[in-house]
């Protein structure tokens, strides 16, 4: 990859849509507590303690579409990491912001290639997809009240040990506010549209106490959600697909931990 000589490390957070705040170093067990994903369903419990969308289920939708033109196509979600014009590593004359929708940009041309698929991408550059534009504007409230009521029942489900907490993974910034709402708004949009995958993509720096030198990791890596979530098995199951296929042609993560 051309970007390997500034040392910035690319990373893909994937998952069937539908999983809160856990997320695991893709491929191994290491959790931590993150802002990224919320839930999909009538309770948090039912992340955690119901079947989700099988592998197969995706499977039998995708061949489907070819028996009928009325069939409704596998939804793709693509979220460009950060905001328009906000947030992201910057390397020099690199902005973390601008390359995620790059990529986010070829992949969705890539999809689209396949009449399977419906593609959708969260901004590019300069705006939010109109629809999810909308959506802040008109469900903020709601959104804030989601991520309120489900993070109190995350928390009840952890202190009675109902679901296990690690907080030993990779070291991540914290959002802003606002940033981390309209994150949780995306994923709630997702559920309320029927999307079957989010891909959430990055190129992450690391902390050093000399940002404006070149650091010593670069590679892949790609995130899922924790193995207790419902949605876990079926996102693995995708994402070692993705995972054989992205390490014949690129360097993988070095950075301790993302390296397991």
């Amino acid at each position: 990859m051309k970007y390997y000589k500034y040392s910035i490390i690319a990373f893909i957070a994937l998952a069937v849509v539908g999983t809160p705040w856990l997320i695991a170093v893709y491929p191994s067990s290491t959790r931590f507590v993150d802002n990224i994903f919320t839930y999909v369903g009538k309770g948090v419990a039912a992340v955690f303690f119901q079947p989700g969308i099988t592998s197969t289920q995706l499977h039998v939708k995708y061949n489907a579409i070819s028996q009928s033109s009325t069939q409704p196509k596998v939804r793709i979600m693509i979220v460009p990491g950060h905001e328009p014009g906000f947030g992201g590593t910057e390397y020099k004359n690199l902005k973390e912001r601008e390359m995620t929708v790059d990529l986010a940009q070829d992949l969705q041309g890539f999809f689209q290639n396949n009449s399977h698929y419906e593609v959708i991408v969260a901004r590019d550059k300069n705006a939010w997809n109109s629809d999810l534009e909308s959506y802040f504007k008109n469900n903020w409230d709601d959104i804030a009240a989601f991520v309120k009521t489900n993070k109190e029942e995350m928390i009840h489900l952890v202190n009675d040990g109902s679901v296990h907490k690690v907080a030993d993974g990779v070291i991540h910034n914290t959002a802003p506010q606002n940033t981390a709402l309209r994150l949780y708004g995306i994923n709630k949009w997702n559920n309320e549209n029927h999307v079957d995958i989010a891909i959430h993509i990055h190129f992450n720096d690391y902390p050093r106490s000399n940002k404006g030198s070149p650091g010593q990791y670069s590679g892949i890596a790609i995130y899922v959600p924790e193995k207790q979530y419902s949605n876990s098995a079926t996102t693995r199951t995708i994402a070692d697909a993705v995972f054989r296929r992205l390490s014949k042609y690129n360097a993988l993560s070095n950075l301790p931990k993302e390296t397991a």
